[in-house]
């Protein structure tokens, strides 16, 4: 019974309109800046070494790593598949900043799950499908129900000190040169 009611799901969130391959960005952004404290927030995250869902706490890393908050409209679309996947390739350089990547969206925590696997992605993906923390971040399309594409760079400190927006944020290059400073 419960795989027929996962099918039809699966089925009719394929069939959604709300989901379009190509991702329709809003114009609004972020009003965080440069400068301000990151937003502490604690979301259900998957892709871990042993499978199993987790809690993130933002201030858990505080001291300890910089953190880098990719927030992405969608699973299983192209840029941001681009974009990610770029993360997993360059995991190691972000290792070297003393950086964590974790990507958020407002997917249902199953299909973050499925994807990232999909990807062989090698960092956290973290659920925020009540999309209280793309609210409080000031990336949520209020339209789409969907997270604006960007990417905050916080330091240990939990200060904000690099932020990507739009379709800028596919390319992750600005994230690892905020984080290269950050090590110096």
């Amino acid at each position: 019974m419960k795989k027929l009611l996962l099918s039809f799901a699966l089925a009719a969130l394929a069939a959604s309109p709300a989901l379009p391959q190509q991702v329709q960005q809003s114009r609004e952004h972020s009003f965080l800046k440069v400068g301000d404290k990151a937003p502490d927030f604690s979301l259900d995250g998957t892709n871990t070494a042993d499978g199993k869902p987790f809690k993130f706490k933002l201030s858990d890393y505080a001291g300890k790593k910089n953190v880098v908050l990719a927030f992405f409209p969608a699973a299983f679309t192209a840029g941001c598949t681009t974009e990610l996947t770029a993360y997993t390739k360059e995991h190691g350089k972000f290792d070297d900043t003393n950086t964590l990547v974790v990507a958020i969206s407002t997917d249902f925590i199953a299909t973050l799950n499925h994807w990232s696997k999909e990807m062989d992605a090698n960092f956290p993906f973290l659920s925020d499908h009540a999309r209280q923390i793309t609210k409080m971040y000031g990336v949520l399309n209020e339209t789409a129900g969907i997270a604006n594409r960007t990417s905050f760079v916080v330091d240990t400190t939990g200060k904000i000190v690099d932020i990507t927006e739009d379709r800028q944020a596919i390319d992750i290059s600005g994230a690892l040169a905020a984080c290269s400073r950050l090590k110096h």
